[in-house]
């Protein structure tokens, strides 16, 4: 997958006898020649060390869909192999690098209450933004977070199971760092049975 000369450097493992535990793709397990693989933005967990100093990256944890993740100075990029036909085609068309999730949709993903969501958030230090969406006649505003690599998962793996895609959505370009990215911000689904019904 081609790297945007405007996107952070995306780096394969780390570069000193520190990193020997970050991921390579000949170790991933998948096969380059089916459905090419699909990089995203998102946040960091843990710990890992490079040349430059000790930058932020996933603990290592058993995931189903996420099999690996590459970093940057001040995100992760999660590789995800397998999603609904249809988020994955509508992420791949519109040329998106980072899925953000609404507050409430965090909270119903780790079946937590909106306050715990916020805790979470301030622990970790995760990018928020706020934007202004319409809801019905209604404008509201909503306040979208990039999710870590395990609530990405969640939003993948929830979104298979229930066959959704999503149906409101605000595409727009956010800065994180020196960098400009790519977003998708999400705050609703439609069942992909009913869109083609």
């Amino acid at each position: 997958m081609k790297t945007k000369a405007n996107m952070p450097k995306r780096t394969q493992h780390c570069d000193t006898e520190n990193g020997k535990h970050c991921d390579t793709y000949p170790e991933l397990g998948f096969n380059p020649s089916e459905k090419p693989p699909l990089m995203l933005l998102a946040r960091y967990l843990g710990t890992c060390h490079t040349a430059s100093g000790t930058v932020t990256r996933p603990k290592k944890k058993t995931l189903t869909r996420i099999v690996g993740s590459t970093v940057t100075d001040s995100c992760v990029t999660v590789l995800i192999l397998k999603m609904t036909d249809e988020y994955y085609g509508l992420l791949m068309n519109k040329k998106i690098d980072a899925v953000w999730l609404t507050i409430e949709r965090m909270a119903e993903l780790k079946g937590c209450s909106n306050r715990t969501v916020w805790r979470y958030i301030d622990k970790h230090k995760m990018h928020t933004v706020k934007r202004q969406v319409k809801i019905g006649t209604a404008k509201v505003l909503k306040t979208f977070v990039l999710p870590d690599p395990e609530t990405l998962e969640l939003e993948f793996s929830d979104t298979y199971k229930q066959r959704q895609v999503p149906e409101f959505y605000l595409e727009t370009v956010i800065p994180i760092g020196e960098s400009m990215v790519k977003s998708m911000l999400v705050y609703g689904y439609q069942n992909t049975e009913d869109r083609h019904g």
